[in-house]
């Protein structure tokens, strides 16, 4: 067979986009799943705290990688379109790629360089959606047939320069007759039963095609969608909807399905409001602090389990800063933390300021969990029912939900509002405290078990290039008091409890056998008194109080009543 050698620079002549490739977030359903445990590599547990490491799954995370990017139309497109015009590449397609290899070497601080190969013409499927429908098949059977007409005049060597040997996850240099990367990108999709996801991290096909004259074998994957060792991945956008995929969202799924190459199949989060790649939904684009240290590209700098500390950090996305602390009452588990100033264009962060993340750590990879910690708190929700729309009800810092849950509402799951992004998930100065106390509250359940931390942290610093943050492991010493008291006296429940915007004012209700002197202050949940609500004699019987919250942060705060030896406490919820 004569093969003639299609140049692989690429040979675009249309015009350039302007600017960055932009930091917003798509809905969209990957097709990946947890497929297999990894075995941790050598250098795990990483030496900087517990959480392991590994050196790339399907492809290096550190190294070159070269792969092919084919941008694909189905025989029955017959929309135009200035942005990918019928019959030609979509004018994005310079920015597209150049983007994608500034990206990975960006998050991965040049540990990991991309290049990419553009074919100089679009493809166009052998027969319609419907045809292959009716036949039985999909799209990855029309990637199939492309790749297979593509054989006759195309060199697919370049594209296999690495190989896995021995137990999962060793990737080491040198061919191994696997073609590693085709990115194919579909124009527009009208019929789900085509296709149905908007990115796979496969082909689409089943088992493999040979090519070069057979010294090179294209994997398709299992045909079950969810197949990271695959040659190669496939975007599109809205399957079903007939939607033509744009820049953005082709820049961004493409990084999910990509960085699958290099975690593996699973997704850590459901949720992550923007906050890292490995979700499958509301994902964003920057690598957050467990992304980027599971790949190598950065450290966490290990907290003591047990002892009081206050460390600060820097932008996380440009200095990859980031700190872990031992859970103690629960192995395998960790709170993670960065600090996010929007500095970086791949920055997606909802807002600036320190995130937490809970982080379950085992030594299967595909069980391995990342739970951002919503400074805004959890909540019981329900749907309103002219609007049919969720709304947050009361306060629930244990067994309630968040916006970067899937928040369960009679058996249902929602998406609600700040799902992708919500910049109240950010701890800040007005924003600064996560303790058993408040809400969020630093327990959690493992099951049905509630795990006690004993932890009390706290932002305690922010300019715009470090944060300072502070790890207690006990209640501040105001709070650590007798709660040992004398009948004769009674704090009684506080209200309204919560505290709103439209009615900021709580009474605190409390009575005494006989004349004494009283104290009562509200305490933060550092043990900070931020208001005196009484201080002096006062006379038997039912005395009321007023505690005004308008300035206070929504949080949680301890209203302390002491008489004589006597103390009670009870706890008022300020909401905003």
């Amino acid at each position: 067979m004569i093969r003639r050698h299609i140049p692989l620079s690429l040979l675009v002549v249309s015009a350039l986009l302007v600017g960055a490739a932009p930091a917003a977030r798509a809905q969209f359903s990957c097709g990946t799943c947890a497929a297999h445990a990894s075995v941790r590599s050598s250098d795990s547990p990483a030496a900087s705290s517990g959480i392991s490491r590994n050196p790339g799954c399907h492809l290096p995370a550190r190294g070159a990688v070269r792969g092919l990017v084919l941008f694909i139309q189905t025989q029955n497109d017959d929309v135009q379109s200035a942005e990918w015009p019928l019959g030609q590449l979509p004018v994005w397609a310079p920015h597209y790629v150049s983007n994608l290899q500034t990206y990975f070497s960006d998050m991965s601080g040049g540990q990991f360089q991309l290049t990419l190969d553009v074919l100089p013409r679009v493809l166009v499927t052998q027969g319609t959606e419907l045809d292959y429908v009716w036949s039985s098949r999909t799209l990855g059977s029309a990637t199939k047939d492309l790749l297979t007409t593509l054989d006759a005049t195309f060199d697919f060597a370049p594209y296999d320069t690495w190989q896995t040997q021995g137990r999962p996850y060793a990737v080491l240099p040198g061919p191994d007759q696997y073609v590693e990367l085709i990115i194919t990108v579909y124009r527009r999709i009208t019929q789900s039963r085509f296709f149905n996801l908007a990115g796979v991290s496969d082909l689409g096909f089943t088992d493999f095609i040979f090519v070069d004259a057979g010294k090179q074998l294209i994997f398709g994957g299992t045909g079950e969608y969810n197949d990271a060792s695959a040659s190669g991945l496939t975007v599109t956008r809205s399957p079903g909807s007939g939607a033509i995929v744009d820049a953005t969202y082709a820049y961004q799924v493409t990084i999910h399905e990509f960085m699958h190459k290099l975690y593996g199949e699973s997704h850590p989060a459901l949720i992550y409001g923007g906050l890292g790649v490995l979700a499958n939904s509301g994902g964003g684009l920057a690598l957050n602090s467990f992304e980027r240290h599971a790949l190598g590209y950065g450290t966490f700098t290990p907290l003591p389990a047990a002892s009081d500390t206050s460390f600060t950090l820097r932008d996380h996305v440009t200095t990859t800063d980031a700190a872990a602390l031992p859970i103690a009452a629960a192995p395998d588990w960790y709170y993670t933390f960065e600090y996010r100033t929007k500095q970086s264009r791949h920055d997606s962060a909802p807002a600036k300021g320190v995130y937490i993340y809970r982080v379950y750590d085992p030594e299967s990879r595909s069980q391995k969990e990342v739970h951002p910690v919503n400074a805004g708190g959890n909540w019981q929700w329900a749907v309103d029912s002219a609007s049919g729309t969720p709304f947050r009800q009361t306060p629930d810092p244990l067994d309630g939900f968040n916006p970067y849950n899937k928040v369960v509402i009679g058996g249902k799951p929602w998406y609600v509002d700040g799902w992708a992004g919500d910049p109240n998930s950010a701890f800040t100065l007005e924003r600064n405290s996560f303790t058993v106390w408040t809400n969020p509250t630093t327990e959690f359940r493992i099951n049905r078990d509630t795990v006690h931390t004993n932890l009390y942290i706290s932002i305690t610093g922010m300019t715009d290039s470090t944060a300072t943050i502070e790890v207690r492991h006990h209640p501040p010493a105001i709070l650590r008091i007798d709660e040992t008291a004398s009948v004769d006296i009674a704090l009684l429940p506080g209200y309204p409890n919560p505290v709103t915007p439209s009615s900021p004012t709580a009474s605190i209700p409390f009575e005494l056998a006989a004349a004494c002197d009283v104290r009562v202050d509200a305490i933060d949940a550092l043990g900070r008194a931020v208001a005196s609500l009484a201080d002096g004699p006062r006379g038997p019987g039912r005395h009321t109080l007023q505690f005004q919250t308008s300035a206070l942060a929504s949080g949680i705060y301890r209203v302390v009543l002491r008489a004589g030896s006597a103390v009670r406490t009870q706890t008022i919820v300020v909401t905003r």
